[in-house]
């Protein structure tokens, strides 16, 4: 065939725009209780509380010998780095090396959630940093009086995770309704809650259940957002609220082995009988009281004194190659101020 018959090589544009996904921030970065780290260690000392009693007439007072504890944050770094090629930063008007920032921030969002949320190891195992409230919910910790798995719960074997293929009784799912509340009841109950500072943290994956449960009176106790709740923050004026709190998503609401932004695809089965908690995959709903949730920020940089999610661009001339290496980290450290003050159903088949 003639050379001619061939058209020459046409370049592809392409616009200032990038094609990304939906960013993502984190619900335990934009809602946990800030501590400044200057070292990789800090304890927060934890009050255990006075009991009061009666005191007869004349009778000496009596005295309370509770003491307290603290809780212990290490701080951890996480990050990651990636080539862009020098082609895409020379023959392109798309704005790469910015694309490429935030698809690091919401990898680093997800991670940030998934290691302070879901971790299903002890700490120093598989490079878990702290106690994750997964984890944490199934130990006893006597200096709070709390029992282990005393406010964990999880949906029946064979409904694949959903609320809304509960048998109940009645014309309404109150079988669904029950779980939910029970879930809530466990940390109404106890010594650490306030409505006001009560929120749920959930994967988006219970955003469905929701709209699907009504209580006895066939109300439902769910209210939708103006602002929809994104799939890994949800921040807004107008959350997501269940029984009045305000929700927010994220996808790091997932138990896994190790911390991951990248959690392993949901595990459920119809199948009645083969539910296994601590399946990787098992996607998460918390109710807390955010003040209790400890979010540790760890600065080393003068230039960075709040200790915010940092990058770094390595030019050509030290990366090795003709491509530039974009860097991204943070250090951040999370543990429960108290156990009970947090509960969780978490999505079993």
């Amino acid at each position: 065939m003639a050379e001619s018959a061939f058209s020459n090589w046409i370049p592809v544009e392409y616009g200032t725009q990038v094609i990304q996904k939906v960013t993502q921030t984190s619900a335990v970065e934009n809602y946990g209780q800030e501590f400044m780290m200057t070292s990789n260690s800090r304890y927060v000392a934890r009050d255990g509380g006075v009991t009061a009693s009666l005191v007869q007439k004349g009778a000496a007072y009596n005295e309370d010998a509770t003491g307290g504890d603290s809780v212990l944050l290490t701080a951890g770094k996480w990050g990651a780095q990636v080539r862009i090629a020098e082609e895409d930063i020379m023959d392109s008007l798309a704005d790469i090396i910015n694309s490429k920032a935030n698809a690091l921030g919401t990898a680093m969002a997800k991670l940030i959630d998934n290691m302070g949320l879901g971790i299903n190891a002890a700490p120093g195992t598989n490079n878990a940093q702290t106690t994750s409230v997964y984890y944490g919910l199934t130990q006893s910790l006597a200096s709070t009086n709390y029992t282990a798995n005393a406010n964990v719960f999880a949906t029946p074997a064979g409904s694949a995770g959903s609320l809304n293929t509960i048998t109940g009784t009645g014309p309404f799912n109150t079988a669904g309704y029950d779980l939910l509340s029970n879930a809530l009841g466990a940390v109404e109950q106890s010594d650490y809650f306030n409505e006001e500072d009560m929120i749920a943290i959930a994967h988006p994956f219970w955003r469905k259940q929701f709209r699907g449960i009504k209580d006895a009176q066939g109300r439902p106790i769910f209210e939708e957002g103006s602002q929809g709740g994104y799939p890994g923050g949800g921040q807004g004026p107008t959350p997501d609220r269940i029984f009045g709190l305000p929700v927010f998503y994220s996808l790091g609401a997932v138990v896994a082995p190790t911390p991951t932004s990248a959690p392993a695809a949901y595990a459920g089965t119809s199948t009645p009988g083969s539910a296994v908690a601590g399946t990787a995959g098992n996607r998460l709903l918390i109710f807390c009281n955010r003040l209790y949730a400890l979010l540790g920020k760890r600065t080393t940089n003068p230039n960075n004194p709040q200790g915010t999610p940092e990058f770094q661009i390595v030019p050509p001339m030290y990366s090795g190659t003709d491509d530039t290496i974009l860097r991204g980290r943070v250090r951040r450290a999370f543990a429960m101020g108290v156990p009970n003050a947090f509960s969780y159903i978490e999505s079993v088949s």
